[in-house]
C-alpha cells in the first residue's frame, strides 16, 4: 500500500510541476519530510532528486514533442548550474535534521509569499501558441546575471531536493525576457540536469535510498509528467499559481513546526 500511495503522490506532484515548469520537487520534498521524520535529510533530498530527474525527463520529452523548449538556453543554464548543484549536495550533509527543516520551510513560505504579492505575469494566458518556432525566441535581458543567479538556483534545488524549477521559471521569465509558455518548457531539461548532478553527487557520498520507493514515485512522475504537459496547453495557469503558493504555504509552516 505505501508504494501505491507513492505512485498516486508521484502522479500528482510530477502533474502539476511539469504545468508550470517546475518538475515536482518543491510538492514532494515536503510530503517526505512529513512521511519519514526521523529520516536523515540527504536520504529524502536523494529519494526526491530521483524521483525529481525522471519527471523532468518525461516532461522534456513531452514539452519538445510541443517545440516548446529554447535548446540554446537549456543547455547555457545547465552548464552554469553544475557548480552549484555540486555544492549544495554536499552541504546538505552537514546540516542537521532540524537545521534543515527550519531552512526548507523558510524557503517555502519566501516563494509562497512572492507568488501571492506578485503573481508570474504572464502566467494568465489560457492556452499556449499551437505553433512555437523557438528558433526565433531572442535571448534579452541582464543574461550575465541569469547565469549568476542559475548557479545559486542549482546550489539551492540540489540542497533542498527540489531540483530548483520553481525558481527557473520566474528567472528565464523575469530575467531573460522569455515567454512564460517557453520559460516552463524550457525549465524541464534544466531541472533534469539540476536533479542528475545533484543525486549524482550524494550517490558519490556513498548516501543510499530504498530503490522501490523511487521507482514508486518514478512511475507516478513519468505519467504525471505526460498528463501535465498535455494540459498546459489548454488551461489557465493564473489559478495554478494562487493554488501553489497556498500548498506552499501550508507546507512550510508544517516543516517548521515539526523542527520544534
Amino acid at each position: 500500500m505505501k508504494y501505491a500511495l507513492l505512485v498516486v503522490i508521484g502522479f500528482f506532484s510530477g502533474m502539476y510541476g511539469c504545468i508550470i515548469g517546475a518538475g515536482g520537487g518543491f510538492i514532494l520534498m515536503p510530503l517526505l519530510l512529513l512521511m519519514h521524520p526521523s529520516e536523515e535529510p540527504e536520504t529524502l533530498v536523494l529519494i526526491s532528486l530521483l524521483s525529481v530527474f525522471i519527471n523532468a525527463v518525461f516532461g522534456s520529452m513531452a514539452y519538445a514533442r510541443l517545440n516548446r523548449i529554447n535548446y540554446s538556453c537549456a543547455i547555457a543554464l545547465s552548464i552554469s548550474l553544475v557548480p552549484g548543484s555540486i555544492v549544495g549536495a554536499f552541504l546538505t550533509g552537514f546540516v542537521e535534521r532540524k537545521a534543515f527543516n527550519i531552512i526548507f520551510g523558510a524557503l517555502l513560505l519566501l516563494i509562497s509569499l512572492r507568488l501571492f504579492v506578485r503573481p508570474i505575469k504572464g502566467h494568465e494566458t489560457v492556452k499556449a501558441p499551437q505553433h512555437t518556432d523557438r528558433s526565433h525566441i531572442e535571448m534579452r535581458g541582464n543574461n550575465l546575471m541569469a547565469y549568476l543567479l542559475g548557479s545559486l538556483i542549482g546550489c539551492i534545488g540540489s540542497f533542498a531536493g527540489v531540483g530548483g524549477g520553481i525558481m527557473f521559471v520566474p528567472l528565464l521569465i523575469w530575467l531573460l525576457k522569455m515567454p512564460p509558455h517557453i520559460a516552463t518548457a524550457t525549465s524541464m531539461p534544466v531541472v533534469c540536469v539540476n536533479a542528475l548532478v545533484g543525486a549524482m553527487t550524494h550517490v558519490l557520498n556513498g548516501v543510499s535510498v530504498d530503490a522501490y520507493k523511487v521507482v514508486a514515485l518514478g512511475v507516478g512522475m513519468a505519467f504525471g509528467a505526460q498528463i501535465g504537459a498535455a494540459l498546459s496547453e489548454h488551461i489557465s495557469s493564473s489559478w495554478l499559481l494562487r493554488l501553489l503558493a497556498i500548498a506552499l504555504c501550508l507546507a512550510g509552516i508544517r516543516v517548521i513546526a515539526q523542527a520544534f
